[in-house]
């Protein structure tokens, strides 16, 4: 993954796709499940694959491919 969970986390708190309470739900979930924050949003259908990695690709300065 060419971004951090850290990075995620501050990502998607800064573009309000979900609050602090909920990010810590779901990051403690990852820890419990042993994923990745990213892999427990699309899991979980907290968020959809294109929406998470149009924003990534989006902070990271990339085209989104589908």
């Amino acid at each position: 993954m060419l971004i951090s969970d850290d990075e995620l986390k501050t990502l998607l708190v800064n573009l309000s796709l979900v609050n602090e309470v909920q990010l810590q739900e779901i990051a403690q979930l990852a820890r419990d499940t042993n994923q990745s924050l990213y892999d427990t949003l699309i899991d979980r259908n907290i968020l959809s694959d294109e929406i998470l990695g149009g924003k990534i690709a989006e902070k990271l300065g990339f085209p989104l491919v589908d």
